[in-house]
């Protein structure tokens, strides 16, 4: 279709060991509560990374717009679509 590629100005952010969440949690910090802060701020959960031992070591989010294609866009298909089977 020759149309131009959209790129968003997409970040990954790392929360866990040695990557702070961006607000202060009450002590103990744990990877629940982590979880349960950036959720909250609306980012979205994209995965977990895991250190040499197997350990949970970070968790992986990113913004709504670069990951809930939703938020920019349709889930309908639109009128031009053919399914192949």
């Amino acid at each position: 279709m020759n149309l131009p590629v959209y790129e968003y100005d997409c970040d990954y952010i790392l929360i866990g060991n040695g990557n702070p969440p961006p607000i202060e949690i009450d002590p103990p910090v744990t990877f629940d509560k982590m979880y349960s802060l950036m959720i909250s701020l609306h980012y979205i959960f994209l995965y977990p990374v895991y250190d040499d031992f197997g350990r949970l070591d970070n968790l992986v989010f990113v913004e709504g717009l670069c990951s809930d294609c939703r938020l920019t866009g349709t889930p309908n298909k639109p009128d031009f679509w053919i399914d192949l089977e």
